[in-house]
Formats: structure tokens, sequence, C-alpha cells
């Protein structure tokens, strides 16, 4: 029988207009439902709303934001992935450090480079240490296998890099992998 999950290699074309094929990798199958496709972007776009606005300490309002980000995001079937994910990340140490602390949510940052190209972009969370330092905390909703992990942050890691260059008196940023049981951290 014939399924396109199945589909081992897919070759696409980059734009109408150019004929020259690059090829993709097949899905992974033994991934959940939930972060295939175009649930796991607005899933993840659904879970930094969320925690863009829930208190950090206590988790209050966590309801109603996963009901309105869910509605809005067209995901209400996956609202228990999206708390599920929310809470992972509450309960780790680095949110539940930055909530003690000075924070801001969804910061933009940015700086002109010398070579005049601007360099911006959004951090999920930023939070100052008790030495003044700033950390900054990146939420990541991939489902990525243990084994995968490492390669993941190495992929990630120019992006943190790059906010670390924006803002002053850094200290190493953390990548924080959520998943519906545990939230992972990795510091760079």
């Amino acid at each position: 029988m014939w399924q396109h999950d199945a589909v081992a290699l897919r070759i696409q074309t980059q734009r109408s207009e150019d004929p020259t094929p690059y090829q993709t990798p097949a899905r992974d199958l033994e991934l959940p439902p939930w972060s295939k496709g175009r649930y796991g972007t607005a899933i993840g776009r659904a879970v930094h709303a969320v925690l863009q606005v829930v208190d950090l300490s206590t988790g209050a309002g966590l309801e109603a934001a996963v009901s309105t980000q869910c509605l809005a995001e067209g995901v209400l079937e996956y609202a228990d992935v999206v708390t599920a994910l929310v809470r992972s990340a509450l309960a780790s140490d680095v949110v539940q450090r930055a909530a003690a602390r000075d924070h801001w949510r969804e910061s933009y940052v940015g700086t002109e480079q010398p070579d005049g190209t601007i360099l911006e972009g959004f951090v999920d969370l930023i939070y100052r240490e008790d030495d003044g330092r700033l950390t900054i905390v990146d939420y990541k909703t991939d489902v990525i296998p243990a084994s995968a992990l490492d390669a993941r942050v190495a992929y990630y890691a120019p992006q943190l890099q790059a906010y670390a260059q924006i803002l002053p008196n850094t200290a190493p940023p953390v990548l924080l992998f959520l998943n519906p049981t545990t939230a992972v951290e990795r510091p760079l």
C-alpha cells in the first residue's frame, strides 16, 4: 500500500523558474504527530506565545493563554501538548532562576555590524544574573532524540552566539529543549 510518508527521499524544485532540484530527507515516522509539518511550527509558536505572557514563577494564566494561543494557531486539538511543553519550561532551573530575577521576554536585539549589515533577532528570555551579567535563554520545541542533541546544539549555537554578540556583558547562553515530560538545558 502506498503511503506518502514512507517515501525515503523527495525531490522538490526550489522555485518554479529554477529547475535545479534539491533533496530533502523523509520525515521521521517515529516522531509524534504534533511535531511534524505545519503542526510542529504552529505548536512551537503557541508555546512561545504562552511563555511570553504566563507568570514564570507560578504558571498563573497558563490555561487561558494556552486556549487563546492554540485557537490562534489552529491547534486546539494539541492544547494538552502545548500545556505540557510550557510546564516543562516553567519547571526548568533556568526559567525558575529567571523568574526570581529581573527578566525580559521576547526582546528585540539588533546591531549594525562593521560591514554595514544588520544583525537582529528576538530573544525568548533574558535575565540578569546576580553578578550583573545577562543570560540569554532560547526555547526549542523540536523533538530531538537524546543521541542527536549535541548535533542540534551545534546547529543552534550560531543563533545564540549572535545574540550574545549583540548584548553586552552576557553569561553563556542557554538552549532549553522542551518536551512534554521535561526540559533539557544546554548552555553553550
